[in-house]
């Protein structure tokens, strides 16, 4: 047996990471007791930025309500592993032998390199002094982070001097195992929450015309949604309030409760994300009561020299469009959704709905509406998507599926069509690559700012069948064929869909 078997590169390793990721997890939760991004959360949100936009759309196409899921398990996995490199390397560092000094300098050199290095290049500015909670809670937090991964990794790694043989010491490698077992076990079991969580988010993502037609109105669990927050707000109701201000006659702060004592509207209409692929199912139908937003903004009396109107949600998170927009009878500051109150999800206890733009500009959690006279950048804009963000005209095939196999008595070709408040005017089908284009019949619109369903009777010989489908607004304009991402504009072009279709057993 080997004597004096020298420091255990692979223990160094499991005990960093396994302090790293508790040190992760205290983060988060000293971030929601002080108001502080925590660490995980500004590396997410440092992705955004560095991400071009071409990138971000590929992605979220991709893996669709699974992508943060996705982007929070490589966040976990990278910061974990670098926690195991840091005790791997400050374990070859280390002079043999106890001592408190070594774990003093390290934390504070760990600290330093926080909030002198990192936090500035996470848009943080030294000590986090550009961001809004200021330097002090952000030099607390990141204290508590160091001070933790120290102490645990000092808990849990062995010094790097020289060991007794393992016949001279069984109690001390039966504590090594236990605690190898231990941060072994850890790991798993959140290496396995997070899998069936992201497991389970895929589970829910709703397929194309699963069982024949899309539904004309989506369940609320099934509605899509996609958010840029690590962690999305929980809003307490009774200390929620709605602030209108900014070039306006009369500032309005309004409780939840009063919100709902307002005169209501109920309309349909379609949100769809702007990063919807063609043939994506980024888009969702519901039923949305709620107060319009111009009877906000004549209740406060805008000023002469307003031109646009700033939403502001709990996450931060901003965008805007122009105050005409903001004062068509359509736009509405919506609390229910399909006859329920706005899950967490879809931005209880108010989000925003503005017809025919793209869903980034309808800010969900909503606390403030200002009216400004300056052209302002919203959070997406500012990483380079549309500012504009007018829906494109769309069309999908949910039946027969892509890829089917369809029997030959397969007998009709359906789907769904939008184009914003523009409407529908015709949808067209082809069942040979567009050499030739058919009519298909189209479901008149629950409202003016919905979706359609269509439908075209089909009657397919055995074989290949390459099937198009396109639309027309309801100005008569098609939509372009040309085939482009979804970034910076929205997606662009028709969807096609193979289908074999087999001959019936004799």
């Amino acid at each position: 047996m080997l004597q004096g078997i020298k420091y255990s590169y692979l223990r160094a390793f499991i005990a960093g990471a396994f302090a790293n990721a508790a040190a992760g997890l205290l983060s988060v939760a000293l971030g929601l007791l002080l108001g502080v991004p925590s660490p995980p959360q500004l590396i997410q949100e440092m992705a955004t930025v560095l991400l071009p936009p071409v990138i971000t759309s590929i992605i979220i196409g991709m893996f669709q309500e699974a992508t943060r899921p996705l982007v929070l398990t490589m966040i976990a996995a990278g910061w974990i592993v670098g926690g195991g490199v840091v005790g791997l390397a400050t374990g070859r560092l280390r002079r043999p032998g106890p001592g408190w000094k070594f774990p003093l300098v390290m934390g504070l050199a760990l600290w330093l390199a926080a909030v002198m290095v990192l936090l500035p290049v996470l848009g943080q500015g030294l000590f986090g002094v550009s961001a809004p909670a200021g330097a002090v809670l952000h030099s607390l937090l990141w204290l508590l982070v160091a001070a933790s991964y120290v102490i645990l990794l000092e808990a849990f790694a062995t010094p790097p001097h020289t060991l007794p043989s393992y016949e001279e010491a069984p109690p001390d490698r039966g504590r090594r195992r236990l605690v190898l077992r231990l941060a072994t076990g850890v790991a798993a079991v959140a290496a396995a929450a997070v899998l069936g969580r992201w497991l389970w988010t895929l589970a829910r993502i709703p397929w194309p015309g699963n069982g024949g037609l899309t539904p004309e109105i989506t369940p609320t669990e099934d509605f899509y949604a996609v958010s840029k927050n690590f962690l999305d707000p929980d809003v307490n109701e009774a200390q929620w309030n709605l602030e209108v201000t900014g070039l306006v006659e009369r500032p309005l702060t309004l409780s939840y409760q009063e919100m709902l004592e307002l005169p209501s509207t109920e309309q349909y209409l379609t949100l769809m994300c702007i990063s919807n692929e063609v043939g994506g199912d980024l888009m969702g139908t519901a039923l949305w009561r709620g107060v319009r937003l111009a009877d906000f903004l004549a209740r406060a009396g805008v000023r002469p020299g307003a031109t646009k109107v700033v939403l502001t949600g709990d996450d931060d998170y901003s965008d805007s469009f122009p105050l005409k927009k903001a004062q068509e009878l359509g736009t509405l500051l919506a609390y229910h959704m399909n006859g329920e109150p706005l899950t967490s999800t879809h931005g209880f206890p108010l989000r925003a709905l503005v017809p025919n733009i793209y869903g980034m500009k309808n800010v969900k959690w909503l606390k403030r509406v200002e009216v400004v006279d300056y052209d302002f950048k919203g959070y997406w804009q500012q990483r380079g998507w549309s500012d504009d963000a007018v829906i494109n005209t769309s069309s999908r095939i949910d039946l027969p599926h892509p890829g089917e196999q369809a029997k030959e008595n397969a007998s009709a070709i359906g789907g769904i069509a939008f184009a914003g408040s523009r409407g529908i005017s015709r949808v067209e089908v082809s069942t040979d690559y567009g050499e030739t284009w058919l009519p298909a019949e189209v479901k008149e619109a629950l409202s003016p700012y919905t979706w359609v369903l269509w439908l075209r009777d089909w009657h397919p010989t055995p074989g290949r069948h390459d099937l198009l489908v396109r639309a027309a607004d309801g100005d008569g304009e098609l939509q372009t064929e040309e085939r482009h991402r979804p970034s910076p504009d929205g997606a662009t072009g028709y969807d096609l869909v193979p289908i074999r279709i087999i001959p019936p057993v004799s």
